[in-house]
């Protein structure tokens, strides 16, 4: 029982560290990719125009309703095309 409460609670501290990157980056000028980018936008044009609609259309999502996913989607993604390089934490 004691196990099971603790996995919980690191999922949920997992969570609330994604959704803070998330937010770091979205509100910081550079992009992932290292370009310049608006303040308050995902990342650079240049990367969003790489991702395949359907990834995109999620960026637009608010932060109750899954943005810190599709922003998780939306750079692994870029990772894998070559655009981001991953970053170990």
């Amino acid at each position: 029982m004691r196990t099971a409460r603790a996995t919980a609670n690191t999922t949920l501290v997992g969570s609330e560290i994604e959704r803070n990157l998330a937010l770091i980056e979205y509100e910081a000028k550079t992009c992932p990719c290292g370009g310049s980018k608006q303040g308050y936008q995902s990342f650079c044009t240049r990367c969003c125009h790489a991702l395949p609609p359907a990834l995109r259309a999620g960026l637009s999502l608010s932060i109750k309703s899954g943005y810190v996913e599709a922003w998780k989607a939306a750079k692994a993604y870029l990772v894998r095309i070559g655009r981001v390089k991953e970053v170990a934490c």
